[in-house]
């Protein structure tokens, strides 16, 4: 296959930092076979420098690779607990969960 780098360019979300409007979180994994950290790491870099409100997370030989956040282990839990009280700050809910506990508690079926 011929490589088209116009196409990777115009694909690159770094080429459209420009439009981000909402702070934004971005949690990895430096194992993600998927999205590489350099990635990742080149992307926060031209966030910052447009001086959007990004905060990002590179976590230490996750498990499961890119879908490390949907795994059911202990680290997975405290990354969607992460995901949670960073969407509560933007999106305020009416009825926020008062402590990570409450919130993993909320998971499970009853």
């Amino acid at each position: 296959m011929e490589q088209d780098p116009e196409a990777y360019k115009n694909r690159s979300p770094v080429g459209h930092v420009n439009k981000l409007k909402i702070p934004l979180l971005i949690h990895t994994t430096d194992s993600d076979k998927v999205v590489k950290v350099e990635e990742i790491k080149t992307l926060v870099e031209a966030l910052k420098k447009a001086k959007k409100d990004v905060t990002f997370k590179i976590y230490d030989q996750a498990p499961g690779d890119h879908s490390f956040e949907r795994m059911h282990t202990n680290l997975a839990r405290k990354a969607r607990v992460e995901v949670y009280q960073f969407l509560a700050k933007i999106l305020k809910p009416e009825n926020p969960f008062e402590d990570s506990q409450e919130l993993v508690a909320s998971w499970i079926r009853k």
